[in-house]
């Protein structure tokens, strides 16, 4: 089995607080994320997975993002998870007025790839020699090959401002 996987969580917060005869208070909260899992063999490798270990592994079916089944041979399995969680939170107050502003921007890009290359040979041993222990017809009658990425990412953004004063506005993007 080959597998790559990554996870990332992240929080972001800003507070802003401002007051006077006129107050102003304002909050932006960035959130850049850029990530790449790869599980990859490359080009022209020669593979021996007959599958005839004592247990089975664990793969993802792809059908969703916690179904696994069990597999015996090759699998080439990318798994990726991003949590991101922020929070903005501005206010102002002030006698005559006040204004308040918040904006919270999340930039995910991720990418997330399993793969076997060009040329590569699985379980390619078609010796007719008694002894040789891992020539093909001696592979396991489940065994199979299996190649699966998936990737699950969520953005949470809480963001809240207030104003007081005569005249107050409040915003939160």
């Amino acid at each position: 089995a080959y597998a790559a996987s990554g996870e990332h969580q992240g929080f972001a917060g800003t507070v802003s607080i401002g007051g006077g005869t006129v107050g102003i208070g304002g909050s932006i909260g960035l959130t850049i994320l850029t990530k790449t899992t790869k599980a990859d063999i490359g080009d022209g490798a020669t593979i021996v997975a007959l599958g005839n270990g004592t247990s089975n592994l664990t793969d993802y079916t792809g059908a969703d993002f916690t179904s696994t089944q069990a597999a015996r041979g090759l699998s080439v399995l990318a798994n990726s998870n991003e949590s991101v969680f922020t929070l903005g939170i501005a206010g102002a107050g002030g006698f005559f007025g006040g204004v308040a502003g918040v904006v919270s921007v999340q930039l995910l890009t991720t990418t997330t790839t399993a793969s076997i290359g060009d040329n590569v040979s699985v379980n390619a041993d078609n010796s007719a020699s008694g002894t040789d222990p891992y020539r093909e017809s001696l592979a396991n009658s489940a065994q199979d090959v299996a190649v699966v990425a998936r990737d699950s990412s969520s953005v949470a953004s809480n963001d809240g401002g207030l104003s007081i004063g005569a005249a107050a506005v409040t915003g939160a993007v």
